[in-house]
């Protein structure tokens, strides 16, 4: 047997090593690769840019929702000030939907804060039953069911949730965050003997986690437990300028933070998710988040409050305030949308000119109904009223395509499903959708020849190619959609 000599042992070596170094480059570069997206059966949006990987023709539209004319709630008695609705939810049970909401009591006689209950079959025509439990001016015969603190939000768990007296969880605000459960939500027991995340003042070396008065909370279907978003404030080292007739010192601004929690009692410290950016003129606040979940996107509707500016050119500066969208991926890092979602009405004289602030949303078949806060004049003065809002659902954000063909492409994702619907309006013109492979390829079967044409305006259009979705599971694919005179709001995967 012939052995290598010196030569041929250093030229093996340095194979192995050349062998061994593009063995690390090709790792090195298939790690670097994008890893696909897992999407899971449900609604996919494209209110953000997470799920479009490049577009070509195509125009980004904020859809804001029709406002219904009249409020569809206002003062029940001199004393009663709405504030704000804070819930309102569909009880399968009762078959009606339900209002949990804010009033002020101007009048010194009884509480000056007090949460208020409604209820109504259609969300349009609002009851205020009497319930018999607080006291105001004399009487026990009103729909009120707290006697203090403001801000309160309920969650629903569902008829069959155990511990009965539990189903419906409430949260509100009185000098801190307090909690309380209920079998019927009308009765209210509290789960501890004090607030569970506290407030500080601002002299307070630990006013950086103190929580403010506007409060919303939600059951979070993506990561479990709950998610609670709330008024924070700013600090000094924020270095923050100039000062509104409602504040007490320049440089302070209202903020938005969040808190977590598994079990309703236990939270995460407070920290701050959103504060003004570049693009913000003046003196911008914000006036808290109301959170909402579709599919793996949390979205959220920011109350932004302009207190330096007046609602009418010229007129008194009582301040305004409008409605923008937000949206997270992970439930922690936030993006705005500073396009304008739902804005005041700009006609003198009605009762949300000054402020629109979207408070809650109720699903009511293929529509979204958006509760706000309507103010007349400016933030503390004037007349307040519950107005409603109504938009297609998951309608918020579309792209769109005129005469000349439009392209949107996804990132590589993954299907866990065996069908796919759009949400469009294309009732002029259509969308076809193709599937691209990880090397850019067409796969055949479905490509753009080989899907039928959709059209009409549907939440739910299917679409369908020579070959079943099901032939595609496990394999990391580009989604390829062609708009020609079309509107795409998202799509849905269905199991």
């Amino acid at each position: 047997m012939q052995l290598l000599n010196s030569s041929s042992l250093f030229n093996v070596g340095l194979y192995l090593v050349c062998l061994a170094l593009l063995s690390c480059s090709t790792a090195r570069a298939a790690d670097a690769r994008p890893q696909p997206l897992r999407l899971k059966p449900g609604p996919h949006l494209f209110v953000d840019d997470y799920l479009i990987e490049e577009q070509v023709n195509l125009t980004r539209t904020t859809h804001q929702p029709e406002r219904w004319p009249q409020p569809i709630l206002g003062p029940a008695e001199p004393w009663h000030q709405l504030v704000s609705p804070a819930t309102v939810l569909y009880d399968p049970v009762q078959k009606r939907y339900r209002m949990w909401y804010m009033v002020k009591n101007w009048s010194g006689n009884g509480p000056f804060w007090a949460h208020a209950y409604a209820e109504s079959s259609d969300g349009i025509n609002w009851v205020r039953p009497s319930l018999g439990l607080i006291q105001m001016h004399g009487s026990t015969d009103n729909n009120l069911y707290l006697g203090r603190g403001i801000g309160g939000l309920a969650v629903d768990e569902g008829p069959n949730f155990t511990p009965a007296d539990e189903r419906f969880k409430y949260v509100y605000w009185h000098e801190g965050i307090w909690v309380c459960h209920s079998p019927d939500g009308i009765h209210w027991t509290p789960y501890t003997d004090e607030p569970v995340l506290p407030f500080y003042e601002s002299d307070h070396p630990l006013f950086k986690q103190s929580v403010g008065d506007i409060v919303n909370c939600i059951k979070d279907t993506i990561r479990g437990g709950y998610l609670l978003i709330f008024k924070m404030y700013a600090v000094p080292e924020d270095n923050f300028s100039g000062k509104t007739q409602n504040m007490s010192r320049a440089g302070e601004r209202r903020l938005v933070g969040q808190s977590r929690s598994t079990d309703f009692v236990h939270w995460t410290k407070p920290h701050r998710i959103l504060v003004p950016d570049a693009q913000d003129e003046g003196i911008t606040e914000f006036y808290g988040v109301t959170p909402y979940i579709r599919g793996d996107l949390y979205l959220g509707f920011l109350r932004v409050l302009r207190d330096d500016l007046p609602a009418d050119p010229g007129g008194p500066v009582e301040g305004i305030g409008y409605t923008e969208l937000v949206t997270s991926r992970d439930g922690e890092n936030w993006q705005r949308h500073h396009e304008i979602f739902f804005d005041r009405n700009y006609e003198p004289g009605t009762f949300d000119h000054a402020f629109a602030y979207i408070a809650t949303v109720a699903e009511v078949d293929d529509e979204l109904y958006f509760q706000y806060s309507g103010l007349s004049t400016g933030h503390k003065v004037g007349g307040r009223a519950i107005g409603m809002a109504k938009l297609r659902k998951d309608g918020f954000v579309s792209l769109d395509a005129g005469e000349a063909p439009g392209l949107l492409r996804t990132p590589l994702v993954l299907l866990d499903a065996s069908r796919l619907s759009l949400n469009i309006n294309a009732a002029d013109g259509e969308v076809k959708v193709q599937v691209v492979d990880d090397s850019g390829q067409p796969v055949p079967g479905f490509t753009f020849a080989d899907c039928q044409p959709v059209s009409g305006d549907s939440l739910h259009k299917m679409v369908r190619w020579r070959r079943p979705l099901t032939a595609l599971q496990g394999q990391p694919l580009h989604l390829e959609f062609s708009l020609r005179r079309a509107e795409l709001y998202g799509f849905q995967l269905k199991p």
